[in-house]
């Protein structure tokens, strides 16, 4: 499965900024690379993440896996009481 981004050619020693596609002057350097990104993705698993279902329930905003959430939120901890780690 061919992702969308893909298609662009960048020479990044030449162009850092990303501001010229090279895709369409050097097609067989594009399809070369395209074909490696295939074999790669062929090669991956689904993503599993301890402590979360498939469906990402702990991962989304507010979630207990995320940055700030409140302890003990969808996780079932208590939260520490005052003076423990």
């Amino acid at each position: 499965m061919r992702h969308a981004l893909s298609c662009l050619l960048y020479d990044l020693a030449a162009d850092v900024g990303e501001t010229r596609d090279l895709a369409g002057e050097k097609p067989e350097v594009a399809a070369r690379l395209g074909a490696a990104l295939d074999a790669w993705g062929q090669e991956l698993i689904a993503p599993v993440f301890l402590g979360s279902s498939v469906k990402n329930e702990d991962w989304g905003p507010g979630g207990a896996n995320q940055k700030g959430a409140a302890a003990g939120a969808k996780t079932g901890r208590k939260k520490p009481a005052e003076g423990e780690k």
